[in-house]
Order: C-alpha cells, then structure tokens, then sequence
C-alpha cells in the first residue's frame, strides 16, 4: 500500500472513530422491575467498536438482541457517559422490507404517491375528528 493511500484509509478511521453518532449492536436485553414510574423498563447491553461495551435503559420494547442501534453521547462528569438512542436500523430495515413487499405491484414513483395520499387522508381524519 502507497503512504497516500494508508493515509487516506488513516483519515476514514479517524473520522469514523470521531463520529457524533456510532452504531452498536444489541448484545443483551434484559426486563429491569426496579423502576416504579415505568413497567417493564428494558436494561439494554450493547457493543459499539468504538465506544465498547456499554448500557443503556429503554422504556419501550422494540429492542431485541441482534438489532443495530444508533446513539449519540455527552459526557456526564469524566469518563462517564448519557448515551441517547437515535434510531434503531434493524427496525427500520423491516419496515422498508415490508413495505417492498406490500407495495410490490408499484414502481416507487407509485409507491411515493400512494405512501403521501395515505397521509393526507389520515391527517385530514385527525382534524375533522377535533
């Protein structure tokens, strides 16, 4: 490998190691009974190549082992750190599978059509409801 391209490869690790947000794999899943205010809190394991292995507390239960979550973090004091959940992948990679495969008789022209009518009548059912 020429210097000019180890120094290229050096430059994506960098910026992939200084990314605000990183993803990291679901590792462990757990029900936490201990928080009075929300049942069945989830106690989130996860594993991140950059961030390593660390925890992160759900109050909703689409969150299973295996799935691929994106989290942003602030330190809190040195060395400790809030992680917050921004999307999880897995979930939205099922989703879009499933609405391939609903919507497999359309182009995606029709698809983006179709998906936008079907919001509008469902907003225009809300405000006529209120």
């Amino acid at each position: 490998m020429s210097g000019k391209d180890q120094t290229v490869r050096e430059t994506e690790v960098m910026n992939f190691i200084n990314k605000e947000k990183q993803d990291a794999v679901v590792t462990s899943v757990r029900l936490d009974h201990t928080d009075k205010l929300f049942d069945d809190t989830l106690k989130v394991e996860c594993y991140s190549p950059v961030w390593k292995t660390f925890h992160y507390t759900a109050y909703f239960k689409d969150i299973h082992r295996g799935d691929i979550l994106t989290f942003s973090r602030k330190e809190i004091k040195p060395g400790k750190f809030e992680y917050q959940l921004i999307e999880n992948k897995t979930v939205k990679q099922i989703r879009q599978n499933g609405i391939d495969k609903i919507l497999s008789g359309f182009n995606a022209e029709e698809r983006q059509y179709l998906m936008l009518v079907a919001e509008k009548i469902r907003l225009d059912a809300l405000t006529k409801t209120k």
